[in-house]
């Protein structure tokens, strides 16, 4: 087994079977993705910075910018978040990718299964650039 350092090293994991770079594309093209994640981030937010609702409309903006920017890539959006959100921003990254994760990735993976099960071209591209890491079954 591969040491914490060692799988840093490697690069981001996928989650749900996918790469941060493919839900980074998602987010980018599928705005209603957020949809289900919305509330809970709100209420978050909300609890945060109370009745400066600029501030909280901010911080959601600054997060939906960094998931269609690095995906489901926790250390990337937390670094690229860290000045903004300060001590939040572990808390509310690891809590938006958990949400999206469990609750996206079979609809994800059901759907890309689907489209590649049309195209088996596109599916040998995919697995050989290792931009998805599930098998079609």
């Amino acid at each position: 087994m591969a040491s914490p350092d060692e799988q840093g090293a490697a690069g981001p994991q996928a989650v749900g079977g996918l790469l941060p770079e493919v839900w980074a594309e998602l987010f980018q093209n599928q705005e209603h993705l957020f949809d289900r994640v919305l509330p809970w981030l709100r209420q978050q937010l909300e609890a945060i910075y109370g009745s400066q609702w600029w501030l909280a409309r901010s911080a959601e903006s600054t997060i939906l910018h960094a998931l269609c920017i690095c995906g489901l890539d926790g250390d990337a959006m937390v670094q690229m978040m860290q000045d903004y959100l300060e001590e939040h921003t572990e808390e509310l990254v690891h809590g938006v990718i958990s949400i999206i994760g469990l609750d996206l990735s079979l609809y994800i993976t059901q759907v890309l299964t689907f489209q590649l099960r049309r195209k088996p071209e596109l599916a040998k591209a995919l697995m050989a650039t290792r931009i998805c890491e599930f098998h079609l079954y």
